[in-house]
């Protein structure tokens, strides 16, 4: 049986669990992150993909996303002074 290259796949990332495996070598099982419904296969990929060995902090953290606001500083209260304006009352 030949070996299989998996780099960058989900049978050589921290997160996939194997069950079972196949006739054929194939391993199949979970993934804990949920990135992939059961049964997940061992030559899937995603992007949160973490290799063996590495910190988990990368692959946890969240990534931009396009649309998504950002904040360049602190933001204001308004100005100090500022008093809304009264309105009269309607009878």
């Amino acid at each position: 049986m030949s070996e299989r290259d998996l780099t960058g796949r989900c049978g050589t990332c921290g997160f996939f669990v194997p069950l079972r495996r196949d006739d054929a070598g194939k391993a199949s099982g979970d993934c804990r992150l949920g990135c992939w419904p059961s049964p997940l296969y061992d030559d899937r990929t995603c992007a949160r993909h973490k290799p063996l060995g590495q910190s988990f902090a990368g692959s946890l953290a969240r990534k931009k996303v396009a649309g998504e606001p950002t904040r360049r500083g602190p933001r204001s209260s308004g100005p100090q002074d500022y008093e809304p304006e009264q309105r009269p009352s309607i009878p």
